[in-house]
């Protein structure tokens, strides 16, 4: 994993290219003490199985060599092994097959200073096209198309020397994320979109230009602000913290409903970022008026089911179907497994139904079609009979 920090790196593309500001903003915010920083369970979870990936492409391995690694608190299991590590793995040589790599590369620095750079998690190439791909195993998907962070790590890798020959003469790009939650959701684990390196020229415009106009005094909101550091100080959030409180939440003029709405998402956000810088705060030491930090409900676990499933085993009067628990699978994870085993899932596909949970709200812009809203259709027929 890498282990130098660039000012302007990757995972950050995105926001720096929308809100310049944020870097500058995010200095005004104390951040932990070395050694001192809150640990966040679905950051090392993905930490850990990045680094399984990069055992995988540097280390002639089995998979089995990855059970019990650790990173922090998160060990590998096999659970984990067969379903996030092996489709992922699968598919990742599938791609590689298809697209005759002639050389891959785990875990690549690319930059273009001391200030502009990062690690790429693979950078490879064929005849014609250089490869920028990115593993994800967060539950928020996330899409190749404009991606700023592997356009960002395309444009880092093209300007350095010892990579000018892999560039030269291969004028196609593509950045390609390997996301097992694709899967989940019927698609292929494997997203790609290819550009040019005409398209690198002008997100590399567009970046430097970005840099160039830092400006702590316009921040911009967007998208772009989840998990970005500056977000308890940003004039924008606690702005609209202050303007919610003169709203009326329960106005049924659609205008300042959908005024409200849109300050609720920005004060939601800016709430959360407050909840957890102040609990990082406490957590190393800082006494805050009217709250303290007390230890969570404690609950029972076993320490070892192994051991205590021996134990049930050879227990009189208890039966073992009487200590365990048997559950279907979903039928996403039940067809991967069928297809794992190359046999045929397609009879069972009379017993799926999509069943949606119910409606929420988004943005107009969303993808998504518009769902139909049947109280509204019901109060239509009822006032016309």
């Amino acid at each position: 994993m890498p282990t130098k920090h660039y000012t302007y790196g990757g995972s950050t593309a995105g926001r720096t290219m929308n809100c310049p500001a944020w870097r500058l903003l995010s200095k005004r915010v104390p951040r932990p003490t070395e050694g001192a920083e809150v640990s966040n369970i679905f950051a090392d979870d993905g930490t850990l199985k990045h680094n399984c990936m990069e055992r995988l492409m540097t280390e002639d391995i089995e998979y089995s060599d990855l059970l019990g690694d650790t990173y922090k608190d998160q060990v590998v299991t096999q659970e984990m092994i067969d379903d996030v590590l092996v489709p992922t793995w699968e598919a990742y040589e599938k791609f590689a097959d298809e697209h005759n790599f002639i050389t891959d590369l785990a875990e690549y620095e690319v930059f273009i200073d001391e200030e502009i750079g990062g690690t790429a998690d693979i950078l490879a190439f064929n005849d014609d096209t250089v490869f920028i791909g990115d593993f994800k195993f967060g539950f928020n998907l996330v899409h190749p198309e404009e991606n700023p962070q592997g356009l960002f790590y395309a444009m880092c890798g093209r300007e350095m020397d010892s990579l000018k020959e892999v560039f030269k003469g291969r004028e196609n790009v593509c950045i390609f994320i390997a996301q097992p939650q694709y899967a989940e959701q019927g698609d292929e684990i494997i997203q790609v979109w290819f550009t040019t390196t005409e398209r690198l020229n002008d997100f590399m415009d567009d970046y430097l230009t970005a840099i160039e106009n830092e400006n702590v005094e316009l921040p911009i909101a967007g998208e772009h602000c989840k998990y970005c550091p500056a977000m308890v100080v940003c004039p924008i959030k606690t702005g609209a913290a202050r303007q919610a409180l003169m709203l009326d939440p329960k106005s049924e003029d659609a205008a300042t409903l959908s005024k409200a709405l849109g300050m609720a998402n920005e004060v939601i956000e800016w709430a959360k970022a407050v909840q957890v810088f102040a609990h990082e705060q406490a957590s190393q030491g800082l006494k805050l008026e009217g709250y303290k930090l007390v230890d969570k409900r404690a609950t029972r676990k076993w320490s070892d089911e192994k051991a205590v499933l021996d134990m049930v085993r050879k227990a009189r009067k208890i039966k073992l179907e009487e200590a365990t628990d048997i559950k279907l699978k979903s039928a996403p994870q039940l067809e991967k497994l069928f297809k794992k085993k190359d046999l045929d899932f397609s009879k069972y596909d009379a017993y799926i139904e999509a069943v949606s949970s119910g409606t929420t709200l988004v943005k107009a812009d969303d993808k998504r079609p518009e769902a139909l809203c049947l109280q509204a259709l019901i109060a239509t027929v009822n006032s016309n009979s």
